[in-house]
């Protein structure tokens, strides 16, 4: 009998403690509620609800008197005052923020790992990465001081690691990543070019900067081995991958010697400086063309086994962000 009643007690006991635990978080939601209705402005109640249950949200910021926009993600149900890494993208020429995130799906990932995710919008659907592409490159326009802004008023809405912050860009986008890591390396730990050529004449960065580069070796849009693509109406000149990888490889003080591996169709070359940590990563698709691999039925590289099987960019992406923070 003495047992049952200790164990009667127990049950009681935390069943008491369910429902404080429970009475608490239902007062968080009001207060939260009541906070939120408080605010007449539409952006400020936005913000609000953003930070403590995350979402999509666009914002604008004037760059050099120009209006320029950014889709911004937070992770869902995230804890508001946790810092957290940040994860820029960047879409191709023809595209926009929206149609990227919808097209790569990369906020389920990104939420597991807790990434806010901005997603900029280029002029006229383009990117100015140094000699391309579209309006943007025509015109001069400084995309550069565009995504520093970003970054700055990110910073001051929610509360950012500062040795983890990255980008990523798929074609124009990925040439921009590689200009960002450029010219922002005091602020970018580390950038990923998915089917992006490096086409700056110069790049001085004032830090190292971990790059991870994935390319399709049968990309007639840029080209792998670089030239002019037959399908580019300016006729740009894409320098190839290898002139990226040899230059962040010897700006990083890598060693010049790779450890290679090739799994199917894709080749993987890793270039490490030992002291530092900073990596130069690259995955050269044979068969592939210019694309993001492994939207679909993407894995990652150390699972290649079947034929039917795609390197997941998304995945190999996020992980190698994941173990390069910028060292501080």
């Amino acid at each position: 009998m003495a047992v049952m009643n200790h164990k009667f007690k127990q049950h009681t006991q935390k069943s008491k403690l369910k429902w404080v635990r429970l009475s608490i978080l239902i007062s968080f939601l009001i207060a939260v509620l009541i906070f939120f209705f408080k605010y007449q402005n539409n952006k400020e109640q936005q913000l609000v609800v953003q930070r403590f249950f995350g979402g999509d949200r666009f914002q604008t910021i004037a760059v050099h008197g120009q209006s320029r926009s950014f889709l911004l993600h937070i992770p869902i149900l995230s804890i508001a005052h946790h810092p957290k890494p940040l994860l820029i993208l960047l879409h191709g020429t023809g595209s926009n923020a929206e149609d990227l995130e919808e097209m790569l799906h990369i906020n389920d990932l990104a939420d597991k790992e807790r990434f806010i995710v901005a997603y900029p919008n280029g002029i006229d659907s383009s990117w100015n990465a140094g000699n391309c592409c579209g309006s943007a490159h025509a015109h001069q326009v400084d995309d550069v001081k565009f995504i520093r802004l970003i970054i700055e008023q990110i910073k001051k809405e929610y509360r950012i690691i500062p040795n983890r912050i990255y980008a990523a860009g798929l074609s124009n986008g990925g040439m921009m990543a590689y200009r960002l890591a450029c010219e922002l390396s005091d602020q970018m730990a580390a950038v990923a070019s998915v089917a992006g050529a490096m086409d700056v004449d110069v790049c001085r960065p004032t830090q190292q900067v971990s790059i991870i580069a994935i390319h399709g070796m049968a990309d007639e849009t840029v080209l792998y081995q670089g030239g002019i693509s037959k399908k580019d109406s300016e006729k740009n000149y894409d320098q190839p991958v290898s002139r990226a990888v040899h230059f962040w490889v010897r700006r990083n003080g890598c060693l010049p010697i790779s450890n290679k591996e090739q799994r199917l169709n894709v080749i993987r070359e890793s270039y490490k400086n030992e002291h530092t940590g900073v990596e130069v990563l690259l995955y050269s698709i044979l068969g592939k063309g210019h694309e993001w691999p492994g939207l679909t039925q993407g894995t990652h590289f150390s699972e290649l086994k079947d034929k039917s099987q795609q390197l997941s960019a998304s995945q190999e992406v996020l992980d190698f962000f994941k173990t390069h923070p910028k060292k501080e």
